[in-house]
C-alpha cells in the first residue's frame, strides 16, 4: 500500500464526504439519486452491476435484521454471501460483509482507492463526489463484484425510491419489512406516503414480499406493486414453518418481533434460490406457490441460519467483562414502533431479581418526548419497570455528530427532563460521558446486586457503548 493511503487516510477521506441530510451543494435528493448512474459509468460498473444476484430489502424497522438472517441462511446453504447494511456500530467495514464478516482491511483499501481515484478524477462542476452513503454504496457494489459473491443481500439506507441502492435495476427478489413513521420530512407524514416511497424498490416482474402491515400501508404497497407490474405477496407467519419432527423454528435474534423478520428472510431466501436462473412469468407463479405452499418444513441450512444469525446492536445481550453482576441489553431502536418492541423485549428478557437501569440517547431530530413516553409505557406495562435512568452524550468522532458530543450537555439534560415528565417517580441522572455511565453502572453492580441495563434510542449510542465495553463485532 502506497504511503499515505492506509486505513486512517481512507477514513479521513470518507469523512470528508459527510453532508448530513441538508445537502450543502443545494441539490435535492432527486438530483443526488439521478447522479448515481453517472457514478456507475465513471467506475465502469454500469453494465457489470447486472451481474450481481441481489436480494433487496426496504422497511422502517427490521430490515437490517431481515437482511442479516437472510445472509446467514444462504451462507449456511453453501453460497458465498455479500451483505450491505447501515449504519455501522464501530468500524465502517461492518457495512460491507463477505461471508458474514466485515470485509478485510486489505480488500476494503484496495477497492476504496480504486473507487475514490476514479470518482475524484472524473468530477465535473455539475456532478462532483458522491456523499458519504452513496460512496459506500458504490464501494459495496465494487467489492461484491471484485469478490465474486453468489448473492448480495442489500439493505436500503433511507426510503427506497430515491435511495442510492435503488440504482439496482433487476434484483432477484425484493422485500419490505415492517413500516412505521420515520424520516417523515423526506418520506411523507402518512403511512400511505411512506409505504409508497419504500415500495419504490419494486421492479417489473421481480418477486416482492412483505410482512403484515397496517391496512393503509398494505394498500399503498399493493397499489405500487400493481402499477409497477409485480404481484405482492404477504409472507406466512414463522409459526407455520417447522423443523424436523414438528419442532418450532428457533430464531437466534432476541425478541418476539424478530419472528416477523425471520419469516420475511425465509421467503426471500426461498425465492432467491428459485430465481437463480432466469424466470418467466409462469416460473414466477410456480415458484411463489412453492414458497408459500403447504409443505413448510425448512431445511437444515435454513434452520441453522435462523438459529445462528447474529445482528450486533439489535436485541443484543452482553455480559460485562469487568463486573460479573452487570449485563447490558442493547438495541438501537429509534422510532416509536421500535422502542415499544424494544421495551417489551427488555421487560420480558430481564431477570426478575435484577435492578433494571436504562441508558438513553437519541438525536435531536427525533421526537424525544414521544420516544421516551412510548418506551416508558412499554417497560412499565410489560414488567417491573426501571430503578434508574441515565442520559449520556455520544462519544462519536464523526464530524457530523460532534454537536452531539461530550461538550453538548444541554441536549442530555433535555432528555433527562423529558424522561422525568414521562415517568415522574423514576430516579435519573444526566452524565457527562459514556465512560462515566459505565463506571456508575459497575460501581452499582459492585456491591453484589445484579444490574441489567437497557441501552437504546440510537444505534450510535449502542455502537459507542459496545466500543467502550471492547466487544468484538467480527
Amino acid at each position: 500500500m502506497a504511503a499515505g493511503r492506509g486505513y486512517d487516510q481512507a477514513l479521513k477521506a470518507l469523512g470528508s464526504l459527510i453532508s448530513g441530510r441538508r445537502r450543502p451543494d443545494g441539490k435535492s435528493w432527486t438530483d443526488a439519486f439521478e447522479a448515481m448512474p453517472m457514478y456507475l459509468e465513471r467506475l465502469g460498473l454500469r453494465e457489470r452491476l447486472g451481474l450481481l444476484s441481489v436480494i433487496h430489502v426496504a422497511g422502517t424497522k427490521g430490515k437490517g435484521s431481515t437482511c442479516s438472517m437472510a445472509e446467514s441462511i444462504l451462507r449456511r446453504a453453501g453460497y458465498k454471501t455479500g451483505l450491505f447494511t447501515s449504519p455501522h456500530l464501530v468500524d465502517v467495514r461492518e457495512r460491507i460483509r463477505i461471508g458474514g464478516r466485515p470485509c478485510e482491511k486489505e480488500t476494503f483499501l484496495r477497492n476504496f482507492w480504486v473507487v475514490w481515484d476514479k470518482l475524484e478524477s472524473n468530477q465535473t462542476e455539475t456532478v462532483g463526489m458522491p456523499a458519504y452513503f452513496r460512496f459506500l454504496t458504490l464501494l459495496g457494489f465494487q467489492i461484491f463484484l471484485d469478490e465474486g459473491v453468489d448473492v448480495a443481500v442489500i439493505e436500503v439506507g433511507l426510503g427506497g425510491r430515491l435511495d442510492a441502492t435503488n440504482v439496482l435495476e433487476r434484483p432477484k427478489v425484493s422485500g419490505v419489512a415492517s413500516l412505521g413513521f420515520d424520516h417523515t420530512a423526506l418520506l411523507g407524514n402518512t403511512l400511505r406516503e411512506i409505504a409508497a416511497e419504500k415500495a419504490g424498490i419494486f421492479k417489473p416482474g421481480v418477486p416482492a414480499f412483505t410482512v403484515p402491515q397496517e391496512q393503509e400501508a398494505m394498500d399503498s404497497l399493493g397499489a405500487v406493486a400493481e402499477r409497477v407490474g409485480t404481484p405482492l405477496v404477504r409472507v406466512p407467519a414463522l409459526s407455520e414453518y417447522a423443523a424436523a419432527g414438528g419442532r418450532p423454528v428457533r430464531v437466534g435474534l432476541e425478541g418476539k418481533h424478530q419472528e416477523t423478520n425471520a419469516a420475511l428472510a425465509v421467503a426471500l431466501c426461498q425465492m432467491w434460490e428459485a430465481q437463480r436462473a432466469s424466470a418467466t412469468d409462469e416460473d414466477y407463479r410456480r415458484q411463489t406457490a412453492a414458497c408459500l405452499g403447504a409443505d413448510k418444513a425448512l431445511s437444515e441450512a435454513y434452520l441453522e441460519g435462523l438459529a445462528q444469525a447474529r445482528w450486533p446492536g439489535r436485541s443484543q445481550v452482553v455480559r460485562d467483562a469487568h463486573e460479573g453482576n452487570l449485563t447490558f441489553f442493547l438495541d438501537g431502536a429509534h422510532t416509536p414502533e421500535s422502542v415499544v418492541a424494544c421495551g417489551r423485549w427488555f421487560a420480558e428478557a430481564a431477570s426478575a431479581d435484577a435492578e433494571r437501569v436504562m441508558v438513553f440517547h437519541c438525536m435531536d431530530e427525533r421526537d424525544h418526548r414521544l420516544l421516551l413516553s412510548k418506551l416508558h409505557a412499554a417497560l412499565e406495562g410489560a414488567g417491573d419497570g426501571l430503578a434508574h435512568a441515565l442520559f449520556v452524550p455520544l462519544n462519536s468522532s464523526l464530524e457530523s455528530l460532534k454537536k452531539y458530543g461530550e461538550l453538548n450537555t444541554a441536549w442530555t439534560h433535555e432528555l433527562e427532563s423529558a424522561s422525568r415528565e414521562c415517568s415522574p417517580g423514576l430516579p435519573s441522572d444526566a452524565l457527562g460521558s459514556i465512560d462515566a455511565a459505565v463506571a456508575w453502572l459497575r460501581e452499582r453492580a459492585g456491591g453484589g446486586r445484579k444490574v441489567e441495563v437497557l441501552v437504546t434510542g440510537s444505534l450510535y449510542l449502542v455502537g459507542d457503548v459496545l466500543k467502550n465495553l471492547e466487544v468484538d463485532l467480527e
